[in-house]
């Protein structure tokens, strides 16, 4: 699967639900519709076994478009889950996925580049997924960041 692939289907939902703000059906009938919830629900599930983080926080964001709450769903709690493991504990995403993500060494520059995208990605999902929910997701001990999955760009690069 290509990164590339995950923005067509993302980016196709966006649009057509103006980001979850318009039409969440997508004026689509039943069975196309959930045709199209197949596809995004499979995806995200493959991004988060991928530890993709961008591809995932775009998944999760399409859910929500989609009119469902990623925080109720499998695979979209699977993906709100492993965005918090991969962030560090100034709460940055270290790149796009465990497999490209900033070196420890880099600066603050080089890493900003490599993880600029990832983290507005999943800051702008997290923002309209979660506005006005109040439920429980993350287990005990809160977002954690400690993982080995943070582990890119020094922390506190200055």
């Amino acid at each position: 699967m290509e990164g590339r692939d995950v923005c067509e289907v993302t980016d196709t939902v966006f649009y057509l639900s103006d980001y979850g703000f318009g039409d969440r059906g997508l004026g689509l009938d039943r069975e196309t519709w959930g045709r199209a919830w197949d596809v995004v629900d499979r995806l995200t599930g493959h991004c988060v076994r991928e530890e993709e983080w961008e591809s995932a926080a775009k998944l999760v964001l399409a859910q929500y478009c989609l009119g469902m709450d990623p925080l109720r769903t499998p695979s979209g709690v699977a993906g709100v889950r492993m965005l918090a493991r991969a962030q560090s504990p100034l709460g940055a995403i270290p790149g796009k996925s465990v497999a490209w993500r900033g070196p420890a060494t880099a600066a603050a520059g080089e890493c900003f580049r490599w993880a600029y995208q990832a983290m507005l990605v999943t800051a702008l999902s997290m923002l309209i997924v979660t506005a006005g929910w109040t439920g429980g997701l993350l287990p005990a001990g809160g977002a954690g960041g400690a993982g080995a999955e943070s582990a890119g760009c020094a922390e506190g690069a200055r």
